[in-house]
């Protein structure tokens, strides 16, 4: 996995990790399901 300083430094427990990563999946998966 790629550490990226700045997020740890938001998200420091784990659990904030994977809200962020589904919440950052769902808004791109929601973009391309506009784009087509």
């Amino acid at each position: 996995m790629m550490k990226f300083p700045i997020i740890n430094r938001l998200f420091p427990s784990y659990k904030w990790k994977v809200a962020a990563v589904i919440i950052g999946g769902v808004i791109v998966g929601g973009g391309a399901l506009f784009m087509y």
